[in-house]
């Protein structure tokens, strides 16, 4: 049975999906509205406030580590169903999506481990630099989801994020957040939201997100029409996956 089609005529003029257009199947399409919703915090952060800033920062944390994982739970999902449909084994793909028989699922992580070597007998670099990046993007998400007490140290900067920082921002650059450079950040008794909550930061994450899922598809054959569905629906939603477009 073919997947219903969603058209959006409810959003507003201007909306970054656009009012009124068919936008894919309704399965694929909570992985991509979190992304935007990721970016369009990230933009609202940067006419805001200080603190209403932070907000939008922590936001965009958050929903990219969302987005993700609804983005590979959605693959796994469609391609289970077209394995069913061929006839073709199931079983560790199906790993991935449901629990074990503890009741355990997989953590983020172990999906983008495990779906690309069962699919296409390929994997992400572990000692490359997306790959550290989206390991440091889930660690981050966790602290900011799970307070510590660490905090509240003078100071405090995890180690996953050191490396991160003085790559990210360049030494002599300003942070707009508020005029002070990478080295007052990392040198002053600032509290660990405040190290966290610059917009560069905020543009690592959805970077670091958005190349996950380019990487992704760059592993799927020319061919698959899912692949081509989701590099149709980030150009829709005004997303840029740099090195990949619909149709090459």
């Amino acid at each position: 049975m073919k997947n219903k089609q969603i058209t959006f005529s409810g959003l507003p003029k201007g909306n970054i999906l656009g009012g009124g257009i068919e936008i894919g199947p309704v399965k694929k399409l909570m992985s991509v509205f979190i992304f935007v919703l990721a970016k369009e915090a990230l933009r609202r952060s940067k006419r805001s406030t200080l603190q209403h800033r932070a907000f939008g920062i922590l936001e965009a944390y958050i929903l990219t580590v969302a987005a993700l994982e609804a983005f590979i739970n959605e693959f796994c999902i469609e391609k289970i169903e077209q394995r069913k449909e061929a006839k073709k084994s199931t079983s560790h793909l199906k790993k991935a999506i449901y629990p074990d028989e503890h009741g355990h699922f997989m953590d983020i992580k172990q999906k983008y481990e495990c779906v690309p070597r069962v699919l296409w007998s390929k994997s992400f670099d572990k000692g490359g630099k997306l790959w550290n990046d989206f390991v440091a993007l889930i660690r981050l998400r966790n602290d900011i989801m799970h307070y510590t007490p660490e905090w509240e140290s003078p100071g405090y900067v995890p180690d996953y994020l050191s490396s991160i920082y003085r790559r990210i921002v360049p030494r002599q650059a300003k942070s707009f957040n508020d005029e002070k450079t990478l080295i007052d950040i990392l040198n002053t008794n600032k509290s660990f939201i405040d190290r966290i909550c610059i917009p560069e930061m905020g543009m690592w994450a959805l970077d670091t997100g958005v190349n996950m899922v380019q990487q992704f598809l760059l592993f799927c054959s020319l061919r698959d029409s899912l692949r081509d569905d989701y590099i149709m629906m980030f150009e829709r939603a005004r997303i840029r996956l740099p090195s990949i477009s619909w149709g090459s």
